[in-house]
Parts: structure tokens; C-alpha cells; sequence
């Protein structure tokens, strides 16, 4: 939940400060991963992103992964979307660019984290680039064991 709130909290920001730069332009790259218990909160973060992204000098890309099926999102592997406006709560209306294979790309794997952003950079050319990561993170305490970010259940790794 906490994650969640930083995360809203970040996406209000980021939409106040697009807004007020609104001559430059912005790739934004999206990196949520809900291959683990924050599967149902990134498909409604997406949702509210699709009801309030900008609709003029912002690219907006998203790579996503979720952990099982549902009623409304009958996939569970990583995907990447071009985020487009949408208000049906229900389903993402974004521009599917690439659906890919769970056994190859892993959200919790940092090359899949850098194969993103090249690929975002070099598709959606900007003068400005911003990345969003969205997941569990555990930190970099001292005696903490579980240090790292975007974890990944499928493949049962993370970014650390």
C-alpha cells in the first residue's frame, strides 16, 4: 500500500510537471511489475494513467508483466504498450507494440530493465527521458538480505 501511495504520489507530480513543460518533449518510460501481489494494483495504475496521461509532446511507453489471469487480462506474460488516452476502467486501451515470452524476459533481470529503455529511447526520440519503476523494493538497510527491486515471482528473481 505504501508503494502504491508513492507511486500516485510520483505519477501527480510527474502529470504537474508535464503540464508545465508542455513545449519540451518527453519519453516516459513505464516499468511496472506485477508479477507478484501487486499484480491487481499496477492493472489499475495503468487504467488511471490511460484516463490521465498527456495527449500532446509526451510518449508515454509502458512494459508491464503480471503473475495469472483474470476475467478482464487474460495474459500473464511481460508486455509493452504505447500509452494512449482510454477511460474504460476495464481493460487497456493503449497500442499493444510487443507481447513477449515469460521464459525470456524476466522483469526481475536488469538487462531486461536496459533492453527496455534502449529500446524506448530509440523508438520514442526525446529531448527529455524520465523512467518510473513500480514494484516491491527491499532496500538497501544494513543487515537487510533482501535487498533489491522488482521482484519478479514467475522467475523468482529481482533487480538487485
Amino acid at each position: 500500500m505504501k508503494t502504491l501511495i508513492i507511486f500516485l504520489c510520483i505519477m501527480g507530480l510527474l502529470l504537474v510537471t508535464v503540464t508545465a513543460v508542455a513545449a519540451d518533449n518527453w519519453t516516459i518510460m513505464l516499468y511496472l511489475n506485477g508479477d507478484n501481489d501487486l499484480q491487481n494494483y499496477v492493472m489499475n495504475d495503468i487504467n488511471e494513467i490511460e484516463a490521465n496521461c498527456p495527449t500532446s509532446n509526451v510518449n508515454m511507453i509502458l512494459m508491464v508483466d503480471r503473475e495469472t489471469t483474470d476475467a478482464n487480462y487474460n495474459w500473464n506474460n511481460p508486455r509493452i504498450y504505447e500509452i494512449k488516452r482510454d477511460y474504460n476502467s476495464n481493460s487497456i486501451g493503449s497500442l499493444l507494440i510487443e507481447s513477449l515470452s515469460e521464459n525470456d524476459f524476466s522483469m526481475g533481470d536488469p538487462q531486461t530493465l536496459a533492453d527496455f529503455g534502449t529500446m524506448a529511447v530509440n523508438a520514442y526520440p526525446a529531448t527529455n527521458y524520465m523512467l518510473v519503476m513500480f514494484n516491491h523494493g527491499g532496500g538497501w538497510a544494513k543487515g537487510d538480505k533482501d535487498k533489491g527491486i522488482s521482484w519478479d515471482d514467475t522467475n523468482g528473481d529481482n533487480i538487485g
